[in-house]
């Protein structure tokens, strides 16, 4: 399992590089920064990419009061700036790529990541592990439908698994953030509703298979996934579990909380596995450093 950071400004920080690497200079900024982003290339879904550059804005000026990155910060400013001057469906991509190595965007990006993550950790999944997440579920999914549970519980674990999957099948625009929030959601909400499951229900294999997702989820997503249910978290905010096999975590968990009853229950079995579980640190590109000049320096137009 490949994890990276996860914010919005490494997100953009690896479009732009990719961009620039693999992106053909003279075709439209607007279809090569799309076709990276896994959209059709059409005007309207530019919107996701001016959605990403102002979360990264949005998170860089967060952390503004910082002396020592606030001249990146401004460099953020100026990449805002060279989509304002350009329109990135008319103008080619070769221009915008000028100007963004010119300014060493990328780099400011990498040292405003690296600091934005230390305040608030956040992971990002590659496209194999979240294939595998978002086909576990959609099998799930199927296994509710076929199976004994009552109709209203079933159609409430529909509508869940549905939110996960549509937030998953965002997380390269959106990052794990909705995936993190979708499943605390679902958490806090089964803490309130399993007291009017009936206990054969929860016990039911496809229920705890539902509650072992979920879990599991919260634990990929959430540096500290145990502060939403009040217990103190063992496992640093910068060490994530070392995945190999989804499967056997999912099958791990399934064992742990076959017998709970609560919500609370299982996440306290759980985390007893957490810890005897390998972990590995989430470690960062090598920092990269603006050059001196560049805090003068400002994007302009093409001549």
């Amino acid at each position: 399992m490949n994890m990276s950071q996860g914010n919005a400004l490494r997100r953009l920080e690896d479009l732009l590089e990719n961009a620039l690497e693999y992106g053909d200079q003279s075709i439209s900024a607007g279809r090569v920064l799309l076709n990276l982003m896994g959209l059709q290339p059409l005007p309207a879904n530019l919107v996701s990419f001016y959605s990403l550059l102002s979360r990264a804005k949005d998170e860089a000026e967060s952390i503004r009061s910082n002396p020592k990155i606030k001249r990146y910060v401004e460099v953020v400013s100026q990449l805002q700036t060279i989509f304002v001057i350009h329109d990135p469906w008319r103008v080619a991509w070769g221009t915008f790529a000028k100007q963004i190595q010119g300014a060493n965007i990328t780099i400011a990006l990498d040292s405003l990541a690296n600091t934005y993550y230390t305040r608030k950790p956040a992971i990002f999944w590659d496209e194999s592990f979240l294939s595998e997440v978002i086909q576990n579920l959609s099998e799930l999914l199927d296994n509710v439908l076929e199976s004994n549970l009552p109709k209203e519980l079933k159609r409430y674990i529909e509508d869940r698994i549905s939110d996960i999957l549509q937030a998953l099948r965002k997380t390269r625009i959106d990052g794990t953030e909705a995936i993190e929030k979708e499943a605390k959601s679902i958490i806090g909400d089964l803490a309130i509703r399993e007291r009017s499951i009936k206990k054969e229900d929860r016990r039911n294999p496809i229920f705890k298979r539902f509650q072992a997702n979920i879990i599991a989820l919260v634990f990929w997503a959430a540096p500290s996934p145990y502060d939403i249910i009040g217990a103190v978290p063992d496992i640093n905010d910068f060490w994530i579990p070392a995945v190999e096999n989804i499967s056997d975590v999912y099958q791990n968990i399934e064992k742990a909380i076959v017998d709970t009853d609560t919500i609370q229950e299982a996440f306290d079995n759980v985390k007893e596995i957490a810890n005897e579980e390998p972990q590995k640190l989430l470690e960062g590109q090598e920092q990269k450093i603006l050059p001196p000049a560049q805090e003068e320096s400002s994007p302009c137009p093409d001549d």
